[in-house]
């Protein structure tokens, strides 16, 4: 596949897993159980074939740097959850802002990204 394909197989994948997400999100907030959405993103993604979870991969990367959405919030669970190498200069990313960031719950989520490094690096000790 050439350069431009693969470009649109992502664009078009970002479309999907955002349209997907956004409904599932309304439904668990309207059924007041927003919790819910980290297994069914989960459950989603172990639908997935093996070229559309890289896919999926990068548009969980791209979630990381949605600094206090829900978004990010279940990308960093799911980088968690499956110890997602290819997610480290995401997360790296978010570190450095979460370190200079003023608001109030940066020294937390800098804590969160980091807990979430040092788990990828006892999983992937070669990679580090």
């Amino acid at each position: 596949m050439d350069a431009s394909g693969g470009r649109r197989g992502l664009d078009e994948f970002r479309e999907r897993l955002n349209l997907w997400f956004d409904k599932t999100d309304a439904l668990r907030m309207r059924e007041k159980d927003s919790q819910r959405v980290l297994l069914d993103t989960e459950a989603f993604y172990e639908r997935l074939d093996d070229e559309e979870r890289n896919l999926a991969d990068q548009v969980f990367c791209e979630w990381v740097a949605m600094d206090g959405t829900g978004r990010q919030f279940v990308a960093l669970w799911l980088i968690s959850f499956h110890r997602m190498i290819s997610a480290l200069p995401a997360l790296r990313a978010a570190a450095r802002r979460f370190e200079v960031a003023s608001g109030p719950s940066a020294p937390y989520d800098w804590a969160k990204v980091n807990r979430i490094i040092g788990q990828l690096a006892e999983a992937h000790p070669n990679q580090f």
